[in-house]
């Protein structure tokens, strides 16, 4: 039996992310994200705080990211 999914609420993030040099060979990747219905913005180095916040403002468990397989 297929349970009917209905969606509730919703949160709408805007995520700015950019490489910024480190003094190495290898920039870092850094990333800006705001959430709309809050105006909470925060500037952070990795994807696993970026969901972190993104669960901390939609008050639920962090989505899930899959970072296998490379998509070109």
């Amino acid at each position: 039996m297929v349970q009917e999914w209905e969606q509730t609420e919703s949160s709408f993030f805007v995520l700015r992310l950019w490489l910024e040099p480190d003094g190495g060979d290898s920039p870092e990747w850094r990333w800006k994200i705001y959430h709309v219905q809050s105006g909470q913005e925060r500037y952070l180095r990795s994807l696993d705080t970026v969901l972190d916040f993104v669960a901390e403002c939609a008050t639920v468990g962090p989505p899930q990211a899959s970072l296998t397989g490379k998509q070109k």
